[in-house]
C-alpha cells in the first residue's frame, strides 16, 4: 500500500464526519487536495443507553453519502475508522455495516491508542517546529492527549470527556450561568486529575490543539465568516482569549451561537464544553497558549495509507 500516491482518510468521529485527500509527491513531502468536515452527531444520546439512536445512524449515513459522492471513493484507496462513539456503542454494527455497503470501504473501529497516533501524525503534517508538541484532541465523547518523547516515541492519554458527553452532563437550557460553566470546567478538572497520566504532565513545552473546537476559536478570534485554513493554521491562542471566548459563547442561545459565528446546530449547542476542556489543559498543563492546526485524525489515517 505504501507505494500510492494519493489516498483518501475519513474519520467517523462521535460528533463530527471528516474526510482528507492527501497526495504524496516523487520526494516524499505531502499536499492536501481535498478536505471536508460535516457536523453530524452520531454519538446524540449514546451516553444515556449505551446504544446509537436511528435518528443519529439516519443523519450519520446521509453524511457519509454526502462526503462520498463529493471524494472519487470509487477510484482512490480509502481508509474510514470509527472513534469513541463506535467504541462505546452495543449497537455500533448496525451502523457500520450499512456504512461500509454505503462507502465500498470497511469501517475499522481503532483504539484511543491509535487515534491518538493518528491525530498527532495528521496535526503535524506540515509542523516539524512543534515536534516536542503535546498534541490534544478534543472529540465528541472523548479526548486524546499525545506527547512526544523523542526519537519517534510518543505517549497518549484518553479522557473519556468529550464536548457531547460534557455538555449532556451539565444540562439545563442552551445559555450557560456562571454557576453552570464553573461545574463543566471541575468535571474536566476531575478527569484530568483522575487520568493515569502515562507521562509528567508539565513537560509539554507546548500544545497543539486540533478538531472543530479549535479551529472555530481560531475563526472567531480571526473575525472570519467562513473558515480560511491560510488564517487559522498555526495561529496562537492566548489562555485569557480563550476564557473569553468561553464566557461570551456561554452567554448566549444555540440559535444566537449560530447566527453570530456561522456554526451549524450540530457543534453550535457543544461549542462552550470544548472551549471549557481547551482551557481547564492548558491551566493544567501550566501553559498560556495553544496554536491551532487544521489538521488532526483524517489526515493521519491517510497518510498511514500513503507512508510507512
Amino acid at each position: 500500500m505504501h507505494g500510492l500516491r494519493s489516498a483518501i482518510g475519513l474519520d467517523i468521529g462521535s460528533n463530527t464526519f471528516a474526510a482528507c485527500w492527501l497526495q504524496r509527491n516523487a520526494a516524499g513531502q505531502f499536499s492536501v487536495l481535498r478536505d471536508i468536515s460535516l457536523p453530524v452527531r452520531l454519538s446524540e444520546g449514546v451516553t444515556r443507553d449505551g446504544r446509537l439512536s436511528e435518528t443519529a445512524m439516519a443523519r450519520g449515513l446521509a453524511g457519509l453519502r454526502e462526503l462520498r459522492d463529493t471524494f472519487d471513493m470509487a477510484r482512490v484507496p480509502v481508509k474510514a475508522v470509527g472513534t469513541a462513539v463506535l467504541r462505546m456503542a452495543s449497537n455500533a454494527a448496525a451502523f457500520t455495516e450499512p456504512a461500509g455497503q454505503l462507502l465500498g470501504h470497511p469501517i475499522d473501529i481503532i483504539d484511543a491508542k491509535t487515534e491518538a497516533q493518528y491525530s498527532s501524525r495528521g496535526a503535524l503534517l506540515d509542523m516539524p517546529e512543534f515536534a516536542d508538541a503535546a498534541v490534544l484532541d478534543v472529540g465528541g465523547q472523548s479526548t486524546e492527549l499525545s506527547l512526544c518523547l523523542g526519537d519517534g516515541a510518543w505517549s497518549f492519554l484518553s479522557l473519556p470527556l468529550g464536548v457531547v458527553r460534557l455538555t449532556e452532563r451539565v444540562s439545563g437550557g442552551e445559555r450557560l450561568t456562571t454557576a453552570r460553566i464553573e461545574a463543566m470546567r471541575g468535571l474536566v478538572r476531575d478527569a484530568l486529575a483522575e487520568a493515569a497520566f502515562p507521562f509528567s504532565p508539565r513537560s509539554a513545552p507546548r500544545l497543539v490543539g486540533v478538531g472543530g473546537t479549535a479551529t472555530t476559536l481560531g475563526c472567531l478570534e480571526q473575525g472570519l465568516e467562513t473558515f480560511d485554513r491560510d488564517r487559522i493554521h498555526r495561529l496562537a491562542l492566548e489562555r485569557d482569549t480563550v476564557r473569553r471566548w468561553l464566557y461570551r459563547m456561554a452567554a448566549l442561545s444555540t440559535e444566537e451561537r449560530m447566527a453570530r459565528t456561522g456554526l451549524r446546530a450540530q457543534r453550535a449547542d457543544v461549542f462552550p464544553a470544548g472551549i471549557a476542556i481547551i482551557l481547564e489543559m492548558l491551566d493544567f498543563l501550566g501553559l498560556q497558549r495553544f496554536v491551532v492546526s487544521t489538521y488532526g485524525l483524517r489526515v493521519g489515517v491517510a497518510i498511514s495509507l500513503l507512508s510507512p
